[in-house]
């Protein structure tokens, strides 16, 4: 959809379509080393290349994407101090080539050159209403697009990840800072939580850093999704 939001059709590329909402609820999970983390929630479809959008009362920040036997994996992790607690819920509302549908009354349907549909009118379409950079591995902000139901696609996360040790050869102490959003009625806030942290073995090298700088997040209506 254009800035007024009309859809733009275009045999080359498809329309993200509506395919399926689901509420899914944050359980305690371990994470890729030792130590404590936030809770974690998790969502597997099949599709093309599905897109998911999440609103949550809880803080939260992108996982995982990735693809997996039969589909696509997602996940999504809080804060580990003051953020969701196990049984804390997450709405997801996924995205992806529009099926072919067959309801009554008649309708318009485009394909590409591979026979593959790229639009169906009788689909629902992504509405995009904001898509902005934060700078900052943590940054802060409170976006406000009046009232509404929204739902956050969090394309690129912001993070910083930090190892420590007391001597060259000591365990390594770390921990992941990350912009965790929070839904709301009129947008979203961005703030930052620790998503985990804890110690593990050395083993030979320095203590590993890492971090993204910028956070590209995209604001979707789910009105009635």
């Amino acid at each position: 959809m254009n800035n007024n939001q009309n859809v733009i059709i275009d045999e080359k590329f498809f329309n993200y379509a509506f395919i399926s909402k689901h509420t899914l609820t944050f359980q305690a999970a371990a994470g890729p080393v030792t130590g404590g983390f936030g809770r974690q929630a998790f969502l597997t479809v099949p599709g093309d290349r599905p897109i998911v959008a999440v609103r949550s009362s809880k803080p939260f920040t992108v996982s995982r994407a990735r693809p997996v036997s039969g589909g696509w994996q997602f996940g999504w992790i809080s804060s580990n101090f003051g953020g969701a607690a196990v049984g804390d819920t997450i709405e997801v509302f996924v995205f992806d080539r529009p099926p072919a549908r067959s309801g009554p009354g008649s309708g318009l349907q485009v394909f590409d050159d591979a026979g593959r549909i790229v639009f169906d009118s009788q689909n629902r379409y992504m509405k995009v209403v904001d898509a902005r950079t934060l700078i900052g591995a943590t940054p802060t902000a409170d976006v406000n697009l009046g009232p509404g139901v929204y739902a956050q696609i969090i394309t690129v996360p912001g993070f910083r990840w930090t190892g420590n040790q007391s001597t060259p050869t000591a365990d390594w102490q770390w921990a992941c800072f990350a912009g965790l959003v929070t839904s709301n009625g009129n947008g979203y806030t961005v703030a930052q939580g620790t998503t985990g942290e804890g110690s593990y073995a050395f083993f030979g090298n320095p203590a590993p850093r890492a971090t993204n700088d910028q956070m590209h997040i995209m604001t979707v209506d789910v009105t009635g999704y």
